[in-house]
């Protein structure tokens, strides 16, 4: 997961720079479709959040 930041973008705090739990992951997504269907519903995508300032931002899994 290269280029997620170690800290917040907005404040630089590391402390409360947190990845925010998907619940789709939990979700198995099996068949012909399934490759579209995850990247539909985000399943290739993962939200940091920052507790101290509320900054938040969705980075990419893949790396291609």
């Amino acid at each position: 997961m290269a280029g997620i930041p170690s800290q917040c973008p907005e404040c630089g705090n590391a402390k409360t720079w947190k990845k925010e739990i998907n619940t789709i992951r939990f979700v198995s997504i099996r068949g012909l479709f399934a490759e579209q269907i995850k990247k539909a519903l985000g399943y290739y995508k993962v939200t940091y959040r920052c507790h101290s300032c509320g900054f938040h931002q969705k980075y990419n899994t893949e790396s291609s």
